[in-house]
């Protein structure tokens, strides 16, 4: 019985440490001071006038993805959310000759952001086959017109 005496008064100390410890479960939690990173499909873009299908992309990356916005020209045409990994894609159509620039926009949920410029240049279309067969048209049809009427005559 002497055994069970000293035991327990060994076992309740033991209790009343843990107790009267403040045990808290801590979390730290880091500044994420890394913005998103961004992949350009190219930083310049050439095509020619009133093609259709052109496309330009983004790969975005980042832990805490948030939204980003597509500028044109500095006119805003796209805001929303995104995820890590995403592709952006803009279909450019745009039917006007000239110099572009879209700028992408990414922030994170720490309000970090990255910035990507693709230049797009339109480019009047080539028109020398149409400017040669106006030319060609021009002398050849008088000669046609020419040689008929000389036909008709001997005739």
């Amino acid at each position: 019985m002497l055994s069970r005496k000293k035991t327990i008064p060994i076992i309740f100390l033991f209790i009343l440490t843990l107790s009267t410890l403040n045990i808290t479960p801590h979390t730290s939690q880091a500044d994420v001071t890394d913005g998103p990173q961004i992949t350009a499909s190219t930083d310049h873009l050439i095509m020619e006038f009133n093609t259709t299908g052109n496309c330009i992309w983004w790969l975005l990356v980042d832990d805490d993805p948030y939204r980003y916005q597509i500028y044109t020209n500095g006119l805003l045409g796209s805001d929303t959310y995104w995820q890590d990994g995403d592709n952006v894609s803009l279909i450019w159509d745009y039917q006007y000759v000239g110099e572009y620039n879209c700028t992408l926009i990414a922030s994170d949920m720490a309000d970090n952001t990255a910035t990507s410029t693709i230049f797009v240049t339109i480019t009047d279309p080539a028109s020398t086959s149409y400017t040669w067969s106006f030319l060609l048209a021009i002398v050849i049809l008088p000669i046609i017109i020419f040689q008929r009427r000389k036909q008709r005559v001997n005739h």
